[in-house]
């Protein structure tokens, strides 16, 4: 797959309360209809915003989705800079 689907997905949940309610209630099924595969999946459910990042996955859209899995910013930094 490519990044063009998380992006996607993640961009939906930022601008459609629907689509963020879904994927509150159930992440993987909302996913799944996004067609992420269990790699895409496993980056998004672990957090691992250096993976997404490298992945492809854009950065501003990634300070929506932390907030979305109420992650705070000194743990996504952690992650972002784990990828060095």
């Amino acid at each position: 797959m490519s990044a063009y689907e998380i992006n996607k997905l993640f961009h939906a949940i930022s601008v459609n309360e629907e689509v963020k309610k879904r994927y509150v209630q159930n992440p993987i099924t909302v996913m799944e209809e996004y067609h992420l595969n269990e790699q895409e999946q496993k980056m998004i459910q672990d957090n691992d915003f250096a993976a997404l990042t490298k992945y492809g996955v854009n950065g501003l859209i990634l300070m929506r989705i932390k907030d979305v899995h109420q992650v705070p910013v000194p743990e996504m930094l952690k992650s972002l800079r784990s990828g060095d």
